[in-house]
């Protein structure tokens, strides 16, 4: 059976899910030359397959809020995708920090002093700032 052409194998990738300019050269690269990707992706860009780099940044950080993700983790996320970074909200931030610590530890703030390292741990693993962990910890 012979290949698909770069440009329908992108519209394959496109139709699954969103992905950045850097995760579709990544993809297409194995099977493809690189002008073959090119010709694709600028046609992706003008038809509008393509979403633009910051919107897509905007849609992914707020999936992954909604996955109670911390900031480290989603900057980190999108440097992996080659997004850019979007700016951080501290409200929501120490909010889902709050709710990922009563969730995990019950609402006694008692109950969090006694484990203080475990909600540390906890926290830096979902991708939370030093400063948040902090005052979710230490309530400052």
């Amino acid at each position: 059976m012979p290949k698909k052409p770069a440009r329908e194998k992108l519209m394959d990738y496109l139709a699954r899910r969103d992905h950045s300019e850097m995760e579709l050269r990544q993809k297409l690269r194995a099977n493809y030359e690189d002008s073959e990707i090119s010709e694709a992706i600028e046609e992706a860009k003008e038809t509008g397959w393509l979403p633009e780099e910051g919107e897509l940044s905007k849609k992914v950080a707020r999936q992954l809020d909604a996955r109670g993700k911390g900031y480290l983790y989603i900057c980190n996320y999108l440097r992996k995708k080659g997004l850019p970074r979007v700016p951080k909200n501290s409200e929501i931030e120490m909010s889902k920090a709050l709710d990922f610590a009563e969730a995990k530890l019950g609402p006694d703030k008692k109950t969090w002093k006694e484990n203080t390292d475990k909600l540390c741990r906890w926290l830096k693993s979902r991708g939370f700032e030093d400063e948040t962990i902090w005052k979710v910890v230490y309530g400052e």
